[in-house]
């Protein structure tokens, strides 16, 4: 047993300290009580050391994690591809309270094997957003979906052709393969749209016959937004570079002139002086 003000040791009876006269509070009822920094067990609050190990509690303890314990992973709350709404009025919000935010998409070869673009991810999600018509959707996830969708199309159709004897049910259910077909593909290019930047009633002219899905493939094949406006700036860049070097090198060309129009100049005023 410690003493809680002056840390000597005391017997484990002794209730009053021989060298700083102090009485201990511990074990005394309805006392205030604090977590001691080493022992963390319960000892007055306004003691200076700890009854128990006898800690002085105005030193501060660093608890050095062991090298080899990894350190645990810290993670940031963020929202996915699919949460775009949440992500838009998370940005609003930010930039009303004056915060600068910028977005910036994670690379594809970074996602999770599940959430990267291709024919078989695309096409199943696609095919599980065919109603959603708010969101974005990227340029590579479109065509893989597409693609995907043109190919169980091609499959669906040759599967019926060959088995449907029954005119009318084979018209029925050509039918209904063209609806689920245009469906998710129409949705999936409003959502490309959005992330190209493209008028969305643009897509009017999906219902030209013949050429408008033609025309809708143009358009989708632009990059993204933030792409396009990350590449205006990177050339605004390289612009502004070029500007400043050539105005260098301009500067000191009119330095270098106006030396040697002063050293001219000198030389002349030397021949002038000489009798």
């Amino acid at each position: 047993m410690y003493c809680q003000k002056c840390g000597h040791q005391l017997d484990d009876n002794q209730q009053q300290c021989a060298f700083c006269g102090t009485v201990q509070e511990l074990g005394q009822p309805n006392i205030e009580t604090k977590k001691c920094k080493k022992c963390e067990r319960d000892i007055p609050v306004n003691a200076n050391y700890c009854s128990y190990c006898g800690m002085d509690q105005a030193l501060i303890v660093w608890k050095e994690r062991p090298q080899d314990e990894p350190e645990p992973e810290k993670t940031i709350a963020g929202l996915d591809d699919a949460s775009n709404s949440e992500l838009n009025n998370l940005v609003a919000n930010m930039k009303k309270a004056g915060i600068e935010v910028r977005v910036i998409k994670r690379d594809p070869k970074d996602l999770p094997p599940h959430k990267r673009p291709g024919l078989i991810n695309s096409t199943r999600r696609l095919l599980r957003d065919s109603f959603k018509v708010q969101g974005r959707m990227g340029l590579a996830d479109y065509w893989w979906g597409y693609l995907g969708m043109v190919i169980l199309l091609l499959v669906v159709i040759e599967l019926l052709m060959s088995f449907v004897k029954n005119t009318t049910l084979l018209e029925l259910l050509l039918l209904v393969t063209t609806v689920v077909y245009f469906v998710p593909t129409f949705t999936a290019s409003i959502r490309r749209f959005r992330d190209a930047g493209v008028p969305v009633g643009y897509m009017i002219l999906r219902f030209i016959p013949f050429v408008g899905e033609l025309i809708i493939w143009f358009f989708a094949l632009r990059p993204s937004l933030e792409v396009r406006q990350q590449m205006e700036k990177e050339i605004e860049r390289q612009l502004e570079q070029l500007k400043r070097q050539y105005d260098e090198q301009n500067h000191e060309h009119k330095d270098e002139q106006d030396a040697q129009d002063d050293k001219s100049d000198d030389d002349d005023k030397h021949h002038q002086d000489q009798p």
